[in-house]
């Protein structure tokens, strides 16, 4: 489920200053970002904050299907799903 899977690619690191105990429009700009990577067929970071969801990551990462299947065999009780990876694998 590597973003660099199967092409070359270039790592892009978007970043936005949080500053403690004040909120931010972080959302929205990190919704912009993901909409710009998209234009450039970009995927994620795993790791990093963006707003894809099941059909976004079938569409982008080629073995989704495959991941997801031996995902559930691994670990067919969904003991290592947080809620996210639960909108993405349940």
């Amino acid at each position: 489920m590597s973003p660099a899977f199967g092409r070359q690619v270039c790592f892009i690191g978007v970043i936005m200053y949080r500053p403690f105990g004040l909120e931010s429009a972080y959302k929205d700009y990190f919704c912009a970002v993901d909409e710009i990577m998209r234009r450039f067929d970009g995927r994620p970071h795993w790791g990093k904050i963006f707003n894809l969801d099941r059909q976004d990551f079938a569409a982008q990462y080629p073995k989704w299907e495959e991941f997801a299947a031996l995902r559930k065999s691994l670990d067919p009780k969904g003991m290592f799903l947080n809620p996210f990876l639960k909108s993405l694998f349940a």
